[in-house]
């Protein structure tokens, strides 16, 4: 694993404090976003005919099926 890869997967751990856990989880979601962002652009780049799924989809179909069931 390469140094920036090190520093990025150090921020994305959280420490277990209640307080901060707000901060860790917009900085875990941007970190998503950033990664199917960057997919995304790597798809077209390539000239793929079907683009890649993005990683918060998955996260917001789950939420509206509990909230639909719930």
């Amino acid at each position: 694993m390469g140094n920036s890869d090190q520093h990025v997967a150090a921020m994305l751990f959280f420490s277990g404090d209640k307080a901060k856990f707000a901060g860790w989880k917009d900085l875990f979601k941007g970190h998503l976003v950033a990664l199917s962002t960057a997919l995304v652009v790597n798809e077209l780049q390539d000239n793929r005919q079907k683009l890649v799924a993005r990683y918060e989809d998955p996260l917001q179909s789950e939420c509206w099926r509990r909230c639909e069931t719930g």
